[in-house]
């Protein structure tokens, strides 16, 4: 088996966030590796992020000879080298709700040490954002797209298309809310308000040019 070399670029930002827990509710942390299989030479942990699936894994014998590893998903069709003291890769361009499979094998010279192959599906959304810009109340509840400012204040301001705004019961909003072309979202130290409506009115959008009332152009 032979793999082409790239280098491996991440956002330590990132990893922390992925690595990071809080203890501050007293429970016993989940173990990301624990497979329950004691004779699997590589253990894998996934998580994704939109179209990006990250990877991280350990050895269970750290003793093991080999000098690389290779790196393969089937979906795209992907092959990827490692040194031996890497831990961590990802992959953009994950197709959506579809079962990857994913090999870690470990490679000595040319030769197959040992692999190991797990499955994963991502269905792309980004549950890291979502989970602390988008609340079911108080703030855009929904909305297509998402881009952000850093504002020189050191506020953030998040621009989303086609949106909602108003509360999320039982997973779904009322019939009777709007839906909004444009609307913002100001992040300031984990709080969170909504910017929209025009002209005093509640239910037009927050960046509609002049002259466009109806929305549609």
């Amino acid at each position: 088996m032979k793999c082409d070399s790239r280098p491996i670029v991440l956002s330590v930002l990132l990893l922390g966030f992925f690595f990071s827990c809080s203890d501050r509710d007293g429970s016993k942390r989940e173990n990301p590796f624990d497979t329950g299989d004691d004779d699997t030479l590589i253990r894998i942990a996934t998580t994704s992020n939109a179209d990006t699936l990250y990877l991280w894994w350990e050895l269970t014998d750290p003793e093991l000879s080999f000098d690389h590893y290779c790196i393969e998903l089937d979906k795209p069709a992907t092959v990827e080298t490692v040194g031996r003291d890497e831990t961590i890769s990802y992959f953009t361009r994950v197709p959506y709700n579809e079962p990857v499979s994913v090999t870690i094998s470990l490679m000595e010279d040319d030769q197959t040490v040992s692999t190991s192959t797990t499955q994963v599906k991502i269905d792309g959304l980004d549950k890291v954002i979502a989970g602390v810009i988008i609340h079911d109340r108080g703030s855009v509840t929904a909305g297509d797209g998402m881009y952000s400012i850093l504002l020189p204040d050191g506020r953030s301001i998040f621009l989303m298309g086609d949106s909602y705004v108003g509360t999320v019961t039982g997973g779904q909003h009322p019939t009777s809310d709007p839906m909004y072309r444009n609307t913002y979202i100001v992040y300031d130290n984990g709080k969170m308000s909504a910017i929209y409506g025009a002209g005093g009115n509640k239910n037009a959008s927050a960046a509609v040019p002049p002259g466009y009332p109806d929305e549609k152009k």
